[in-house]
């Protein structure tokens, strides 16, 4: 199958499972309703929103600083702007795509190797899902989850996660293993005179996870990402004071829980769908909002989220020279420099 059609299948795939959860999240809305209730809000809670949101990037930068500096000590203002053109192009191509965009700029700006910056993107994601389960069992200590779709989501992802933490673990503190996997596979799969490149590509990318065996980086490490999800729910209690409501801090760990747990799954661009209909759930079934509260107030949040992040990406694209042709190339990250 070519790169094309792989590339159209995902995307279809992934448009096809926001349609689906757009239309469970929406269907009960009330569509002159809802543009009342927008026509209504305070929007200069925006403001200090758009600020809190900063805060999450400028953690989110220090945190892959620490996660590079066994290669190379860049200063996180030299990580910036990838960091920030990656997010960008996140919210503009589907399945996330804009990952790719990253580590192809942190080569092109920072000269680190693509394999090894792919690693430090793997380790990223597996902390924002340890801060979604500090978040989760932190509802769970002040007040229960309730049972449910809910309650199985959560079951489920702390089962995924801590698979994947196991499997993490094992191949950072028994790298011998990694190794003998990389030889068994290459001998087998790959061609002789590919052998020697393929085993370089794999020795880089495990030198990404080295750094979680110092105790400090780790915690460290921990400590940015629970601070990237702090400064995200400030963005997310600001915004309800739109439209003049609030929740309690157990119903908004939830919701926060249960929205960037959602765009873990396959979507369109910018996670439509992944992330407003697991929120718009919480919300009506746990905050007795009705859905003509919460619809427009997780589109606005989505729509901070994404304005603010896509416009800071083009600013720094206009500073760097990226071009939106670059961004958008469907084969970008098959031309990563080696």
């Amino acid at each position: 199958m070519s790169q094309n059609w792989k590339k159209v299948i995902e995307t279809f795939f992934g448009v096809t499972i926001s349609g689906v959860l757009l239309y469970f999240g929406f269907r009960q809305i009330q569509i002159s309703a809802m543009l009342e209730v927008l026509r209504m809000a305070n929007y200069w809670w925006i403001v200090p929103a758009i600020f809190c949101y900063l805060g999450a990037l400028l953690m989110r930068t220090v945190r892959w600083k620490i996660l590079i500096w066994q290669q190379e000590n860049h200063h996180f203002v030299e990580l910036l702007p990838a960091m920030a053109i990656g997010r960008a192009s996140n919210n503009l191509l589907p399945l996330r795509l804009g990952e790719g965009v990253r580590v192809y700029l942190l080569s092109l700006f920072n000269h680190i190797r693509w394999p090894f910056g792919a690693a430090t993107l793997i380790v990223e994601r597996v902390f924002d899902g340890i801060a979604m389960l500090v978040f989760i069992v932190s509802a769970a200590i002040i007040g229960e989850i309730p049972s449910g779709p809910l309650q199985g989501t959560f079951i489920l992802a702390f089962l995924l996660f801590g698979f994947i933490i196991g499997l993490l673990t094992l191949f950072v503190f028994h790298p011998t293993l990694f190794m003998r996997l990389v030889d068994f596979f290459t001998t087998y799969l790959v061609p002789q005179k590919f052998r020697s490149s393929v085993k370089n590509v794999f020795s880089q990318f495990f030198e990404g996870f080295l750094v979680i065996q110092n105790p400090l980086s780790i915690s460290l490490v921990l400590l940015c990402s629970v601070a990237v999800w702090v400064f995200e729910l400030g963005v997310y209690r600001l915004v309800m004071n739109c439209f003049g409501f609030g929740v309690d801090f157990h119903t908004l760990l939830l919701m926060s829980a249960a929205s960037n747990l959602g765009t873990a799954l396959p979507s369109g661009a910018a996670n439509l769908g992944t992330f407003d209909s697991p929120g718009i759930w919480v919300l009506t079934s746990l905050a007795n909002l009705s859905n003509q509260i919460a619809a427009p107030y997780m589109l606005t949040l989505h729509a901070t989220l994404w304005v603010t992040e896509t416009g800071i990406g083009m600013i720094f694209m206009a500073v760097t020279g990226i071009s939106m042709k670059q961004m958008l190339r469907p084969d970008l990250q098959g031309e990563l420099p080696s």
